[in-house]
């Protein structure tokens, strides 16, 4: 993921990605890519998630989203979701309570392949604005319970 480590790297690197946990990009006017610290990886690795994200006369949706663990051997992705395709790929089988029981080695396998075709079409993108790290609040609204003012 060569396009993505480009971009983290123009926004100050992983260690700024960590402090704000989140980069917003700008593809045009109505797509944008969506850089996120996710929960640890089911082998308890840091995790980032990327998102494609589409906006018209409403609020963001998910177009792609591929989710990476990242160890000292690189980035490896082991979720990912593509609406148009409608295809959803998950490497590593759990239990209820979130032990690995099997890994899918073919799905590992074609999660690299989907992860190095989209890192070519991001290379490719000429970015119309990169809007940096931003909190997490202006992107998402909270949820429902959370909406209304506090009790006094």
């Amino acid at each position: 993921m060569q396009a993505i480590e480009k971009i983290i790297n123009h926004f100050g690197g992983m260690e700024a990605l960590w402090e704000s946990r989140i980069i917003r990009v700008n593809i045009d006017p109505f797509r944008s890519l969506l850089l996120r610290i996710a929960q640890a990886s089911p082998n308890g690795l840091p995790a980032i998630s990327i998102t494609q994200e589409y906006r018209d006369n409403g609020p963001p949706r998910a177009e792609i989203q591929m989710i990476l663990e990242i160890c000292d051997l690189g980035w490896f992705p082991y979720y990912y979701k593509n609406v148009f395709d409608v295809f959803e790929g998950v490497v590593y089988k759990q239990d209820s309570e979130g032990r690995i029981l099997s890994v899918r080695h073919s799905m590992k396998r074609r999660l690299k392949e989907i992860a190095q075709e989209w890192d070519a079409q991001l290379e490719e993108i000429e970015y119309t604005t990169l809007s940096g790290n931003s909190p997490v609040a202006n992107f998402f609204p909270p949820p429902f319970f959370l909406s209304y003012p506090p009790a006094p």
